[in-house]
């Protein structure tokens, strides 16, 4: 398994992104993501961190995370991934899914 993680532009006054998440199989993330660039993360990315977000601001960014031990060829290293030319609308249509508050 793996998560999804929907990502507003920006923080919260205590300095944390606002996330939606969804878990996701390894073998949807190839399917869906294959071939795609990343920008790789050891730790949870803040976006935009010197913007303030707010709840009704919509979630722009898309970040996979991979665990330890769900290492593969296209994800080498557990952390996250930021997909950087795909939007939240595609990543829903690529997975078939409907996705929170878009």
């Amino acid at each position: 398994m793996a998560c999804l993680h929907l990502v507003k532009d920006g923080v919260t006054i205590k300095s944390q992104s606002i996330t939606e998440s969804i878990d996701v199989t390894l073998e949807e993330l190839r399917t869906a993501f294959g071939g795609e660039r990343f920008q790789y993360f050891e730790k949870p990315p803040r976006i935009n961190q010197h913007r303030r977000s707010r709840d009704d601001d919509p979630y722009l960014h898309v970040v996979l995370e991979i665990f330890a031990g769900e290492e593969s060829e296209e994800f080498p290293t557990a952390g996250y991934y930021k997909l950087t030319n795909v939007s939240v609308q595609e990543a829903a249509e690529r997975l078939g899914r409907t996705l929170p508050r878009i």
